[in-house]
């Protein structure tokens, strides 16, 4: 089930990944993504297990070669937290991934009245490279 909603997140979302810019028919998949709680709580966990995969799928030997992104929306405003990639993947499409998981998590958030802690998350200073994994540093 989850392989399946993951590659109808996909497919969705590269068919209207063609325009960053907010849209309507961009609006009505979100709103459709998030038509129930349980739905959306598995959209959204699908597009970060996907944004993870990306990020993750080379190995950290160059932290020069490395760049961070905030992900997702809390409740309260700001990003959930920070995530590190390489620039040797397909940048475009992981940022524009990105970009969908906070806009479909901030329509969660506002939809189904979530709250969240409110703390501020500090945005990491640069990153590293141990055992082939980024780290960050801060």
């Amino acid at each position: 089930m989850k392989i399946k909603l993951s590659a109808i997140i996909l497919c969705l979302f590269v068919v209207l990944a063609c325009d960053v810019n907010r849209t309507d028919a961009q609006d009505e998949e979100i709103q459709e993504l998030i038509a129930t709680e349980s739905g959306g709580e598995e959209a959204l966990n699908a597009m970060l297990e996907e944004i993870r995969s990306m990020a993750h799928s080379v190995s950290c030997e160059n932290p020069s070669r490395w760049r961070i992104t905030p992900y997702g929306s809390k409740a309260c405003g700001g990003p959930q937290g920070y995530i590190a990639y390489s620039s040797e993947i397909n940048v475009k499409e992981f940022l524009e991934l990105v970009e969908m998981h906070r806009r479909t998590e901030e329509a969660f958030n506002i939809k189904y009245g979530v709250i969240s802690d409110c703390a501020l998350i500090g945005a990491p200073e640069d990153v590293t490279c141990i055992d082939g994994k980024p780290e960050f540093i801060y």
